[in-house]
Parts: structure tokens; C-alpha cells; sequence
């Protein structure tokens, strides 16, 4: 375990126009109990979240959620983060729609990590500035 740190987790779409935003919200949100962000990117992520779990229910392997077992598990991380974003090349559907994929993924991600908060970001393309979607309690209100 990293001892010179405290870890969050962020689970976000590769797509460079909000990583950076994405990073730094994500840092702010959860600076009470962070001082490094282990970010876990690809595309559609959201949508990956609930097609590994239900690999992951079926005790078969994936990816997605084996990158946030290693950010849970050996960095301590004390909050995740998952995002999704207007425009998404890999998830190409419309906002309302990823909204509700990313409410699905966000209850998914409290299920199998029920001792950490888990928070739903959306990340509008008209500005590019990530706002939550959907709070956890165990968060500090800012």
C-alpha cells in the first residue's frame, strides 16, 4: 500500500477534451481525503462498467472493473468517481439516455464497493466543466 499518498479513483471516457476538467474536479470534490487521482480510462466507460458486471456476476474477468479492484484494493482509494460526457465517440447516444446508463453504473459501483462513496459526473459540451449528477452523502457538501 502507498503510504505517501491518499488515493480517489476516477472512471472516465478517454476523450481528451475532459480529462484534464475531469481531474482536477474530481481532486477538488474529494480533496477532504485525497492527494492523488488514479484515473481509469477507455471508451464508453460507463457503458463498460454494467457490461462487466455482468461478466463479473458470472466470476468471468474484465477489465474495467479489475482496474478499479487494483485502485481500490492496493492504493486504498478513499472515493470514485465515474463521468460520462455529451458527444462521447464510444457511447454515442443521447444525454438523457447516458444519464441513465450512468445512474445505472453509479448504483452498480455502490454495490461492489459499499464502503466507499461513489459519485455520477456529467461533463455538458457546451463548457466542458464537470458537475455531479448524482451525489453520495459521505461526501462533504462543497
Amino acid at each position: 500500500m502507498n503510504t505517501k499518498h491518499t488515493f480517489v479513483t476516477l472512471v472516465a471516457c478517454m476523450d481528451g477534451r475532459q480529462i484534464k476538467q475531469l481531474i482536477e474536479f474530481v481532486e477538488w470534490l474529494f480533496s477532504y481525503s485525497t492527494t492523488a487521482v488514479d484515473t481509469i480510462t477507455g471508451r464508453g466507460r460507463i457503458v463498460r462498467v454494467q457490461d462487466d458486471y455482468k461478466v463479473t456476476n458470472m466470476l468471468l474477468y474484465n477489465d474495467c472493473i479489475e482496474d478499479i479492484n487494483v485502485s481500490v484494493e492496493n492504493h486504498a482509494s478513499r472515493g470514485i468517481a465515474i463521468a460520462a460526457h455529451d458527444e462521447c465517440a464510444g457511447n454515442p447516444t443521447e444525454a438523457q439516455r447516458q444519464h441513465t446508463e450512468l445512474c445505472a453504473a453509479v448504483e452498480i459501483l455502490r454495490e461492489l464497493y459499499p464502503d466507499i462513496p461513489v459519485v455520477g459526473i456529467w461533463v455538458p459540451s457546451d463548457t466542458w466543466r464537470p458537475e455531479v449528477l448524482i451525489m453520495d452523502d459521505r461526501v462533504p457538501a462543497k
